[in-house]
């Protein structure tokens, strides 16, 4: 016998036979051998049971045969569902090491599936010319399997309304889209651009339709629509964004449209045409007695477009300027109508104060009234503006 695994091999062979070889001293010793196991395949599992981790923890059991075959034993190891896989996933054993427990060693499939904790089951089959083993009977491995996949939050899409933005080289606004929790997973919506009083291509770039992709944990998205910037005195405009059809998430309700404010900035101030002080007939004159109705009749016009004009006289005695609001459309001309009624007998310097509401204001002193005690002709004079000048000039005396 040369070595100890010619010995063992040799021993086998005996074994086969019935008889057991011994060694006493330099000599073999044959003797009777009891009858082997009968054919099966035992599987032994680490800590009595097998238990895995999606993307973690792995585990691993032994298969053995029971009993010496008389020919090669093949033994394939499957998972139907396709929740495992195993390493190796065949095990062979021959004549020399069918007693020899083999590891496996098990591994959960990292899905993306929401399942919770779950079973899987490993099968085993035995193929071999040994009539024995060929097909026996083999028990099958349980094994809990621990999800590491989160169950997904709905989430809930938004669009808020942009920050209003003015004309100018590279204008654009801004709208952004929240998407509440942050996802588990991609999330898309689709969006595009309307018309409002704003007009696309000549006031903004139109966008869509288009798709807007959250990737896992995105929060927050940012559209940006590119702002036109033209020549034209106008009002301020608007547009809206939409969002439709999410997938992976619901739009909230109210909160699927947003707008966006285009402002003009092609303004042209007011211009005053003409300044009248009178008495309260309309009788041309800047000399009243204490008491008596001063009138101020304002012509002006305004080339913009549906401006909004705030009119201040100021009457310089301390009581509260007259204010008045007016709208209108174009350089269409409109009048304003102040009056008061002085107690101070002293000289007084009447303002006509006119701002648009877009940064474009003017301002031009009406005249001087002299109120006296009462009684006396007067010196009377009449203001006009020149439109071209913008110069004040008297006109008339009494």
């Amino acid at each position: 016998m040369g070595d100890h695994e010619g010995w063992r091999r040799t021993a086998r062979r005996f074994g086969m036979m019935g008889i057991g070889l011994a060694m006493v001293g330099a000599s073999i010793v044959l003797a009777p051998q009891p009858a082997s196991a009968a054919p099966g395949v035992r599987i032994t599992e680490s800590g009595g049971s097998t238990a895995v981790t999606e993307g973690g923890r792995t585990d691993t059991y032994t298969v053995v045969l029971t009993s010496e075959p008389t020919a090669d034993v093949t033994i394939a190891i499957a998972n139907a569902d396709g929740q495992l896989t195993t390493s190796p996933r065949t095990i062979r054993f021959d004549d020399d090491e069918w007693d020899e427990p083999r590891r496996v060693r098990v591994t959960a499939v990292n899905d993306k599936v929401v399942e919770g904790t779950h079973l899987g089951t490993l099968t085993h089959t035995a193929t071999s010319r040994d009539p024995a083993y060929s097909g026996i009977a083999i028990a099958p491995v349980i094994v809990a399997i621990t999800d590491n996949d989160v169950p997904d939050v709905p989430v809930v899409l938004s669009v808020a309304d942009a920050s209003p933005v003015a004309e100018g080289p590279a204008a654009s606004m801004r709208f952004i889209v929240s998407a509440t929790p942050a996802p588990t997973r991609a999330v898309t919506v689709r969006y595009r651009t309307v018309d409002g009083t704003a007009t696309a291509p000549a006031d903004y770039g139109a966008l869509g339709p288009r798709t807007l992709r959250f990737a896992r944990g995105e929060t927050t998205k940012e559209i940006e629509v590119s702002v036109a910037d033209d020549t034209t005195d106008e009002i301020d405009e608007t547009l809206t964004l939409e969002l439709s059809d999410p997938e992976g998430g619901t739009i909230a309700a109210g909160a699927g449209t947003a707008t966006g404010v285009i402002m003009d900035n092609d303004n042209q101030p007011p211009v005053i045409d003409a300044v009248l002080i009178t008495d309260g007939n309309g009788v041309p004159k800047t000399t009243f007695d204490r008491g008596e109705t001063a009138m101020v009749n304002v012509e002006f016009s305004d080339p913009g477009v549906m401006d909004t004009h705030e009119v201040r006289v100021s009457w310089q005695d301390g009581t509260p300027d007259f204010y008045q609001v007016v709208r209108g459309s174009g350089s269409v001309q409109r009048t304003v109508t102040a009056t008061h009624a002085y107690e101070v007998t002293a000289p007084q310097t009447i303002t006509v104060i006119i701002d648009d509401g877009d940064g474009g204001a003017v301002s031009v002193v009406a005249g001087t009234v002299f109120v006296v005690p009462g009684g006396g002709a007067q010196l009377e004079t009449v203001g006009l503006v020149d439109p071209t000048t913008g110069l004040w000039t008297l006109r008339g005396a009494a």
